[in-house]
């Protein structure tokens, strides 16, 4: 069903979530970026990236997604098995401010981090205020009208 997406916050840390970061479905590019996942509550895990959501874009055709194949980290099979994953045939495409913490900070696996999940709100422990743009604004707004264009381009 077109819109049944939940975002629960619109600003968020990133968790290294295994399924999220797991290098087949990574660009080679961009492997590098990701380090092991943290999968038992007690162990450390460093957090590195905040992000808030800037747009929200439905997409309800591959052709769009296959014009903006150069904007996503992940791999075109990955990009289009979650296309026909679900009946609607569609995906939902966030665009995110992401900034870069001026420290990385450990903190403690919680169970609250267990499954599927990739953003957490540990506001207690890490301030945004450490957070640094990792796009200064014009930069972020060549790359936001880009993914536009595209999107507009194909489906209109």
């Amino acid at each position: 069903m077109r819109g049944s997406f939940d975002v629960r916050s619109d600003a968020f840390f990133f968790y290294p979530a295994y399924y999220h970061q797991n290098p087949r479905i990574l660009k080679p590019d961009n492997r590098c970026w990701f380090g092991d996942e943290p999968d038992t509550v007690g162990d450390d895990v460093t957090i590195g990236l905040y992000a808030e959501l800037a747009d929200t874009i439905w997409i309800g055709d591959m052709p769009a997604l296959y014009g903006l194949k150069s904007h996503f980290i992940w791999t075109t099979d990955y990009i289009r098995d979650w296309f026909y994953w679900k009946s609607e045939k569609s995906l939902t495409l966030q665009l995110l401010r992401p900034y870069k913490l001026d420290h990385p900070r450990t903190l403690t696996v919680l169970p609250d981090y267990a499954g599927c999940l990739s953003r957490i709100e540990p506001e207690k422990t890490i301030k945004v205020s450490e957070c640094n743009p990792v796009l200064n604004d014009i930069d972020r707004a060549r790359e936001r009208d880009a993914i536009l264009d595209v999107v507009s381009s194909v489906t209109s």
